[in-house]
């Protein structure tokens, strides 16, 4: 993946990604949150064991700055967020769509 520097120990800040279905978008998303984040980040990926396979090509990335949790018995948005606060490392916590109506630009 192009852009941001390897998290190196705790990482400044975490991105926390709640997916179902997001195969066409997620390596965008992913790429565009290492471009625009500046300071060491680390993405997690919280997938509802998507359908399309989403946690698989997030697998597929073997980025060690990106973190899947793959849900298999438990589904929904805010527990999937707060999922992903819980197991996020930075001083700074974030969390966005990862269909990009939320650009990471912002």
């Amino acid at each position: 993946m192009a852009g941001g520097e390897s998290v190196e120990g705790d990482p400044r800040v975490s991105i926390v990604l709640a997916t179902y279905n997001e195969r066409e978008n997620i390596v965008e998303t992913i790429r565009s949150i290492f471009e625009h984040v500046k300071d060491s980040v680390e993405v997690i990926v919280v997938d509802d064991d998507s359908s399309d396979k989403t946690w698989q090509v997030v697998e597929e990335l073997h980025d060690p700055r990106v973190v899947l949790i793959r849900r298999v018995a438990t589904r929904g948005l805010a527990s999937a967020f707060n999922r992903g606060i819980i197991e996020s490392r930075g001083q700074i916590v974030g969390w966005m769509d990862a269909d990009m109506c939320m650009p990471p630009s912002l």
